[in-house]
């Protein structure tokens, strides 16, 4: 029987599984149809929000150095060798710094939004 590599008419071929992305757009946009528009908003709001809170910028720091051996050099004088080089808890800088911090009345904006199981993790 000799091989044929001829394609199908779209009419002979077999359906895809699964919800094409056209479909998976009808749906979707079917759906936030469905809900009342202050919920439309209300939605939008916290997706903004969560988006904010992510980027906010009034409670971390940012430290550039020119090069790694300039980073690792200065996380050595300050006393912060063996903390992570990336992304730093505060509270353990004040520490190694030996600056008394005044307590935390609320974890961070950020941090209220990973589940427990995370901030144990990251603590």
């Amino acid at each position: 029987m000799p091989l044929s590599f001829a394609i199908k008419p779209l009419h002979e071929r077999a359906p895809a599984k699964g919800k094409s992305d056209v479909e998976k757009t009808i749906a979707s946009v079917e759906a936030l149809a469905a809900k009342p528009r202050e919920q439309r908003y209300v939605d939008e709001d916290k997706r903004k929000d969560a988006w904010r809170d992510a980027c906010d910028s009034e409670y971390w720091l940012c430290l550039c150095f020119a090069s790694h051996e300039e980073k690792d050099a200065f996380m050595s004088a300050a006393g912060l060798a063996g903390l992570p080089d990336k992304h730093v808890d505060g509270l353990d800088v004040a520490e190694r710094m030996g600056i008394v911090m005044p307590p935390r009345k609320a974890p961070p904006r950020a941090l209220r939004r990973i589940g427990t199981r995370m901030l144990r993790f990251v603590r």
